[in-house]
């Protein structure tokens, strides 16, 4: 999943919930998979009042996106000619920024769907 973090690293991190201010040390991480839109997440609870904190989420819109940004970024180093760079460089970090978007997107309505779920 993208920008997953190894559950070791995440461990050795204190964390401070948003919503009660509480410290805690992340125990488990989970994932859900909401087969309806093809979306897949890795979240955990605050263990104090059960906040939501999405790590990563995926659906296959996204993946789609994520390897046609690494075929340009493949491309662009390796078969543009030097005067081209700068302008396909732009467009390149415009497709980025889309990616990014449209993670925190999805990571929104993984959260929507987690809350919802669990009312």
């Amino acid at each position: 999943m993208l920008n997953i973090l190894n559950l070791k690293s995440l461990r050795s991190h204190d964390i401070r919930c948003d919503a009660c201010g509480k410290q805690f040390k992340i125990k488990k991480l989970k994932s859900k998979q909401f087969k309806s839109e093809s979306l897949k997440c890795s979240y955990f609870n605050c263990p104090h009042c059960k906040e939501i904190y999405i790590v990563s989420a995926e659906n296959d819109k996204l993946i789609q996106m994520l390897k046609e940004v690494n075929k340009d970024d493949s491309d662009f180093f390796h078969t543009f000619p030097q005067d081209k760079k700068l302008q396909l460089l732009r467009i390149l970090n415009s497709k980025r920024q889309l990616v990014r978007s449209y993670h925190a997107e999805i990571k929104q309505k993984a959260k929507e769907k987690l809350v919802n779920k669990e009312r």
